[in-house]
């Protein structure tokens, strides 16, 4: 149970870097704590939440982030003719 509520409070703390960056829009309830932005990050009805229930997106997230470098671009040549090689 230790390492599930590690991974919460996580979740939180990334949600609430994306808020101090101006990147999300945390409500402004008075006295709002950790716990409570949690329930509003599960809102279904929040744009980051719009693929939610898609799970060829899910798939698709989570082996960008989990397989990076998979293609590189080679730059043969400073012309801008030169066309690039994956």
């Amino acid at each position: 149970m230790q390492v599930l509520e590690q991974l919460q409070e996580m979740r939180i703390q990334f949600a609430d870097m994306l808020a101090a960056s101006g990147l999300l829009a945390l409500p402004r309830a008075a006295g709002t704590k950790h716990h409570q932005n949690d329930r509003f990050l599960d809102d279904p009805s929040q744009p980051w939440n719009r693929f939610s229930h898609r799970p060829e997106v899910i798939k698709a997230v989570l082996c960008a982030a989990l397989a990076p470098n998979v293609a590189s671009v080679v730059d043969r040549g400073s012309a801008p003719t030169d066309t690039l090689r994956w």
